[in-house]
């Protein structure tokens, strides 16, 4: 059994190389019935404004899947359907209803915990560079995160907190 290394820098490269016949043959029938498809490593994402096409996507992919990649298969309890009326989550991020990108209502309370963690001394340095980089990730998708953690701890706090560790 051959297993791809996840995180080695020719991953990206192998998958892509490997689903590539799949990849063009899900496209094309994806646009030829009105849905978007994307892939991002293992995660398929599918879209559409056209009502109950998406049921037939499952049965589509294993048919493909078994004629360009056999013995690849579907993880069913990750296969979630969604619609507008819900947040929907895809690759750690979060849609919401109003269509805005958003980490989540759980990683923004975790972020605020890491930040009072540290207004007490009590965060390591590790988990200091990792907070920082959260906290970069959040901002990029709601510029006004970073606005709301300065409301709540002050600025002075966070300035403090982004430049731990700078030199």
């Amino acid at each position: 059994t051959l297993i791809l290394s996840v995180g080695a820098p020719s991953s990206p490269f192998i998958s892509n190389f490997v689903m590539y016949d799949f990849d063009k043959s899900l496209d094309d029938w994806c646009r030829n019935n009105g849905i978007t498809y994307s892939r991002y490593a293992d995660d398929i994402t599918f879209s559409t404004n056209i009502k109950d096409i998406l049921c037939r996507v499952p049965k589509v992919v294993k048919k493909m899947l078994s004629l360009h990649v056999p013995g690849l298969s579907i993880n069913e309890s990750k296969t979630i359907f969604t619609s507008m009326a819900h947040n929907r989550h895809v690759t750690g991020v979060t849609l919401t209803p109003q269509g805005n990108l958003s980490i989540g209502r759980d990683r923004k309370r975790m972020l605020s915990a890491k930040i009072h963690k540290y207004s007490l001394g009590l965060l390591s340095s590790e988990e200091i560079n990792k907070t920082k980089g959260m906290i970069a990730f959040a901002n990029y998708l709601e510029g006004d995160f970073l606005l709301r953690l300065q409301k709540k701890y002050g600025c002075e706090l966070i300035t403090k907190f982004l430049m731990e560790g700078n030199k």
